[in-house]
């Protein structure tokens, strides 16, 4: 479901062609794989973020993709309920709240709560990556 990125043809100072080589036990390279499985990436790509202190986000299990596919809707609820309510007049919504402070307060801590959930998506939605030092030309 990822996007294919267009190939970039790298300088050859930049190109990945030194091999560097690690001994681990047979437990460890299979830890290691899963790790990098879990990434969506190559163990390569995966031991190299990690030698640059960049850690890899985990793909999104079954549950919290439909966890997330869950806020998304609820986002889109709430903006239709807020939208809903800026349609009526001020006499609408006064009668509705009854308290003109409360629906402010409400109305604010409704966008909060969007803004915190629009960053959780926009968080999930990005796609792991090497440091750019360390781009790899496939």
């Amino acid at each position: 479901m990822e996007d294919e990125q267009p190939k970039r043809t790298l300088p050859p100072e930049r190109r990945r062609s030194v091999t560097i080589t690690v001994k681990v036990s047979p437990a460890q390279k299979a830890d290691i794989k899963k790790l990098a499985d879990r990434c969506g990436m190559s163990v390569s790509s995966y031991l190299l973020a990690r030698a640059y202190n960049y850690r890899p986000k985990a793909r999104l299990t079954d549950n919290e993709l439909a966890a997330m596919k869950e806020f998304a809707a609820t986002r889109a609820d709430v903006t239709n309920y807020a939208n809903a309510l800026k349609a009526l007049s001020r006499e609408e919504r006064l009668a509705l709240f009854r308290r003109y402070d409360f629906m402010l307060e409400w109305g604010q801590a409704i966008n909060n709560e969007m803004q915190r959930l629009s960053a959780f998506l926009n968080r999930m939605n990005i796609p792991n990556a090497l440091p750019t030092e360390t781009e790899n030309e496939t």
